[in-house]
């Protein structure tokens, strides 16, 4: 299944103002699993949003490929801010 919001991120799953419409992003996860979800998230608080609610496995698409930062890429992933900072050594 895939959930729309078109390239704006201001239609489908979106509120005009591109924050997610979260009253129908929870009734289509009670019909639907999530894994089972491509979600359209064309801005970047759309894709951290999706992150921190299903987890860094969700499937999000409509993302332009000038946006996608490998995993081995140097910089990291672009949602690293969200990952735990590791414990320092005390060595």
């Amino acid at each position: 299944m895939i959930a729309e919001a078109r390239e704006s991120g201001k239609v489908g799953i979106y509120r005009p103002s591109g924050h997610a419409h979260t009253a129908l992003v929870s009734s289509i996860l009670a019909k639907v699993p999530g894994k089972d979800i491509l979600w359209e998230a064309p801005q970047e608080p759309q894709q951290v949003w999706f992150i921190k609610l299903l987890g860094a496995n969700v499937n999000l698409g409509n993302i332009g490929p000038e946006e996608v930062i490998p995993g081995n890429s140097p910089f990291g992933p672009p949602w690293r801010h969200l990952l735990p900072v590791p414990a320092r050594s005390s060595c």
